[in-house]
């Protein structure tokens, strides 16, 4: 300490001994501590003042320094379950810091309808988590499903609307039922493979027929249940989902982004990867046999052919739409999951579900 305060000074302390020294770098270490403290503080105060007169932030928690209001969901098993408690206490509507990130928090129906569809135009933003850079090539932007509403997005939207949301009458909805009834037999039949009468991992399974459904429908392209790449991307993709939806003290405390190096590292790996497997295994095949003056085969060839057409979509903005609804198979899997579990719970619902099937199939 002596010598950084030497440093700092650029001249010794002087005093009448050893003791004397020592008494005197203590009190200006304490002095120093106090004055940073007070300025944090200050600027803390400030700030969260100034905010406050100019969005007009609903009440809520008081947040500490750096920390803001985390510690308040540290109390819970899941930050929904603190959410929840403190809507009792501030309403259904409230504010709340979490580190340097003010957020609002909405409970009621009501005023989620009010969010997302009635002002959805406001709040289209996304958060801006390192993780998320992480996965989408160092830009969440390059996602669809985690950038910041743009004309662009708008853009990247549109081209997806006729494959991803397909009218009742339309090719694509046809389409869509011939794949996932194709998809089914193969299923049913990996299904059979499956050890009988002893517990046995079906989520690979379950995954892969999503995920080919998925693949079949975007790309004209079905891989085996046995491809080790294609298994290893179904993974991959899963983990991905997991990850999207978990919280970490990083999102909200960015200074903690050392202590997380290996798991950031592991974030662009699986990403890396699947990366490379669209493009080895669907968009080369697809680029190289391309039409550009025929209608698109699938969704694929409207991207590539869109990428030829608009002066403002680049690469990135391809692979990483394609990548995004790809990806959603792992969201319709795990809620395949779910079901299934919550049917082995309650073996009274799967008596009534096979019940009318056996009514609308005969039997």
């Amino acid at each position: 300490m002596l010598v950084c305060q030497v440093l700092a000074t650029g001249r010794h302390i002087e005093g009448s001994g050893p003791s004397a020294r020592i008494d005197q770098l203590c009190f200006s270490a304490d002095m120093l501590a106090l004055v940073s403290l007070c300025v944090v503080v200050l600027v803390w105060w400030f700030t969260t003042k100034t905010r406050k007169v100019i969005f007009r932030i609903p009440p809520g928690p008081k947040p500490w320094p750096l920390i803001g209001s985390l510690h308040l969901l540290g109390e819970y098993e899941t930050p929904f379950q603190a959410f929840t408690v403190l809507s009792k206490i501030y309403g259904d509507i409230f504010s709340i810091s979490l580190g340097s990130t003010p957020c609002v928090v909405v409970n009621s129906f009501d005023l989620i309808k009010e969010v997302l569809i009635t002002k959805g135009g406001d709040f289209g933003g996304r958060p801006d988590f390192l993780r998320f850079h992480k996965l989408f090539g160092g830009d969440r932007n390059n996602s669809l499903a985690l950038c910041d509403w743009s004309s662009l997005q708008k853009t990247r939207r549109s081209i997806a609307r006729t494959y991803c949301s397909p009218r009742f009458t339309s090719f694509q909805y046809d389409m869509v039922n011939n794949v996932a009834a194709e998809e089914l037999n193969v299923f049913l039949a990996e299904l059979q493979k499956l050890p009988h009468n002893e517990p046995c991992d079906i989520k690979p399974v379950v995954l892969g027929a999503c995920a080919n459904m998925f693949t079949q429908y975007m790309c004209s392209t079905s891989f085996s249940y046995d491809d080790a790449e294609f298994k290893k991307a179904v993974r991959y993709f899963d983990e991905i989902f997991w990850e999207i939806n978990q919280g970490y003290a990083v999102d909200f405390l960015p200074w903690l982004l050392p202590v997380y190096k290996g798991h950031m590292k592991k974030l662009s790996k699986w990403a890396g990867y699947i990366r490379e497997f669209i493009l080895s295994r669907i968009i080369d095949n697809h680029r190289a046999t391309l039409d550009i003056n025929s209608l698109p085969r699938d969704f694929t060839d409207a991207l590539l052919m869109h990428l030829e057409e608009d002066p403002n979509m680049n690469w990135q903005h391809i692979i990483f739409e394609l990548e995004d609804f790809i990806g959603g198979h792992s969201a319709i899997g795990n809620l395949v999951m779910v079901t299934l579990a919550s049917v082995v719970k309650h073996p009274e619902v799967a008596k009534r579900i096979q019940k009318e099937i056996d009514e609308v199939t005969g039997g």
